[in-house]
């Protein structure tokens, strides 16, 4: 059963959405409204400048122009764009001159974000935000060291590792 949008549109139900990209029209056909932007322009048309990064709207790899505001695409429902003109980047130059003037999503402007965990046993985890996820083991690490005054120097900590380090400590 599909599910219902705020718009009306059903969940699972294709629709074709113009977009305004680099100041040409493109068709996009997408299954859900609420698809982010940056999806569309990578996977649909074919854009490789903006680029996934965290998902998150916090590293701004996926920054995209939109009517002169600096949106990030991969929070941006598809949906939400209208008319709006988007404007993509690539690398070879730089597109921000300070960060005053850099607008920065705010938490109110975070449309909703649907979450759906993907049962898929035979592939390796991806798509999670590996890259924040990096400082989480140094923080643990550190957390014990402050605590039991042992130190973990390498991943997965397990509890027999936990318990060796104490020892040696």
């Amino acid at each position: 059963m599909p599910h219902t949008l705020r718009n009306g549109h059903h969940k699972g139900v294709p629709a074709t959405i113009v977009l305004n990209v680099n100041g040409r029209s493109a068709s996009v056909t997408v299954d859900d409204l609420a698809m982010p932007v940056l999806y569309a322009l990578r996977d649909s048309l074919g854009l490789k400048g903006p680029r996934f990064g965290c998902g998150l709207s916090q590293r701004g790899a996926c920054t995209v122009h939109i009517d002169g505001k600096a949106v990030r695409s991969c929070v941006m429902p598809v949906s939400a764009v209208g008319n709006g003109m988007i404007v993509t980047f690539g690398r070879s130059r730089v597109t921000s001159v300070d960060w005053a003037t850099y607008p920065i999503l705010t938490l109110p402007e975070i449309p909703d974000v649907d979450i759906e965990l993907i049962d898929r046993p035979t592939e390796k985890p991806w798509g999670a935000g590996e890259p924040a996820a990096a400082v989480v083991p140094a923080a643990i690490a550190n957390a014990v060291f402050d605590a039991v005054g042992a130190r973990l120097r390498s991943v997965p900590f397990t509890p027999a590792k936990v318990v060796a380090a104490i020892h040696r400590a």
